[in-house]
């Protein structure tokens, strides 16, 4: 029921009205309260009944133990508030209210945020004037915070930065990295399991960088965070390979604290990649559109890094076995190889021995045909001479035989010393023929040298780093020069 009120009636009812003339002056005088009145029947003759939708900021917004909902509505003129007022959703409309806004936005009515609510005016001599809250519209909500991502991404991308971080190469294989999460959250402990034990059974170390992951405080804190691990990277070395943000999920009201220009900047700016995972479920962030990589939760996030380093590492693996298997292969060619090579340097030098020994018995044939030859010569002559002086020994029989024995004497000597020198002569052919096999050499410790199946005869045959194989008489070596000397520079150390 309304109440009309009006100057007459107020000062009728005003135990003031006596003192209402002074000096034959009439003046209009009210007591606070009577004032108070007049105003709101004012407001009630005038905007009683009516609403209209207001868009304005939460400053603040409280629940009562009995569900009703005090709020406190600004408007801002860049940092100045040109407006505020207090509204108030009683009850049930206040839950009604609060449900409504949380089930569209997933968010819960907090400061900060922009509403557009349907408000009737209302006016109390206590308590002032106050408007009464009974329904809200929460696209308006969604619409300002996309909006604002909007602008963020628009000034990102002025800048020239929106993209630096994404195209920094991703580690092959991140072993350890900087955490930027609160650490008594549920999803830094799920992150922290993940990367330790897992179906692929590898480990990420990680060092946390602890910082505030909700309120107002959020972008300051996580960009400080940043920077301690930028400090830490260049001033003591850490080996970083990535940068991982992380917090177990929340409302989109919650999250949006990480729409922030700064922290989207010193992102986008951060030199090594950094992965985001940070809880969002129905659209993306600011931080998702400038970070390397973008992940829903904290244990996607640590899923994709123990998945990216045991790929690396299997590659690593098949790789090493595949070098294994080709170096067998290539080793089992060479050994083929060089085992042909050994069996025809065999049987090269088992011919070339062959023949040697061939060539020696026929010069030891050819020598004894020769002394036989001589020796041969030399009985026809002692013969003949035996002959001579037997036509002669009557005439000289004394003188010839003492001449016959001197000679005989002579004889046999020059005999003795011919035949003795043509065996020293056999024995000589046949120690050279002995010096001149192969297999002596070898047994008398040389050894003979190839090179790619080749003889090596002179130091320029071969150079430093080649790979060289040493017959012996019992085997082979393999080895690789490491210094090659002239007779003259050896004989100068």
């Amino acid at each position: 029921m309304r109440n009309n009120y009006t100057f007459s009636s107020l000062f009728d009812e005003s135990k003031e009205k006596e003192e209402a003339l002074e000096e034959g002056t009439t003046r209009n005088e009210l007591s606070l309260r009577d004032a108070l009145r007049l105003v709101r029947g004012v407001i009630e003759e005038n905007l009683g009944g009516l609403e209209f939708w207001v868009r304005a900021e939460l400053s603040n917004c409280k629940e009562s133990p009995v569900g009703h909902l005090y709020l406190d509505l600004v408007e801002r003129d860049g940092e100045h508030i040109v407006a505020n007022v207090h509204a108030n959703a009683w009850s049930a409309t206040g839950q009604a209210v609060k449900r409504k806004f949380e089930k569209e936005t997933g968010n819960a009515l907090r400061a900060g945020i922009k509403v557009l609510l349907l408000c009737g005016v209302a006016f109390s001599e206590h308590y002032g004037l106050s408007f009464r809250v009974t329904d809200i519209d929460p696209n308006y909500t969604l619409g300002d915070l996309e909006r604002r991502r909007r602008e963020i991404i628009e000034m990102l991308t002025r800048d020239g930065v929106i993209d630096l971080n994404k195209r920094l190469s991703f580690p092959e294989r991140p072993r350890c990295v900087a955490v930027v999460s609160s650490g008594m959250a549920a999803g830094y402990e799920d992150f922290e399991n993940q990367t330790r034990e897992n179906a692929y059974g590898v480990v990420i170390q990680s060092h946390l960088y602890s910082a505030q992951m909700q309120g107002e405080q959020t972008a300051r804190s996580v960009v400080e965070a940043l920077r301690r691990i930028y400090r830490d990277k260049e001033e003591k070395g850490v080996p970083y390979d990535a940068v991982v943000i992380i917090r177990g999920g929340g409302s989109t009201a919650d999250l949006s604290w990480f729409d922030n220009y700064e922290l989207a900047s010193e992102v986008a700016q951060f030199p090594l990649p950094i992965i985001v995972g940070i809880g969002h479920t129905r659209d993306n962030g600011v931080l998702d559109a400038v970070a390397n990589r973008s992940v829903k939760t904290p244990t996607e996030c640590g899923e994709m890094l123990v998945r990216q380093l045991a790929t690396s590492l299997k590659v690593i693996e098949e790789n090493e076995q595949r070098m294994r298997e080709a170096w067998t292969s290539f080793m089992n060619r060479k050994g083929q190889e060089l085992e042909g090579v050994a069996q025809g340097l065999r049987l090269q030098t088992a011919g070339r021995v062959e023949r040697r020994l061939e060539r020696v018995e026929t010069l030891r044939m050819e020598a004894m045909r020769v002394a036989e030859n001589k020796i041969g010569n030399e009985r026809l002559k002692a013969h003949a001479l035996a002959s001579a002086l037997m036509r002669c020994q009557h005439e000289k029989q004394e003188k010839s035989v003492v001449q016959l024995e001197t000679m005989r004497h002579g004889l046999a000597r020059a005999t003795d010393r011919f035949r003795m020198s043509q065996e020293g002569l056999i024995r000589l052919m046949e120690e050279r023929v002995k010096v001149l096999n192969p297999l002596e050499m070898l047994a008398r410790g040389y050894a003979l040298v190839t090179k790619e199946g080749k003889r090596v005869a002179s130091m320029t045959s071969i150079s430093e780093g080649d790979k060289i194989v040493l017959r012996f008489t019992d085997g082979k070596a393999s080895a690789r020069v490491e210094e090659v000397q002239n007779d003259e520079a050896a004989g100068g150390d």
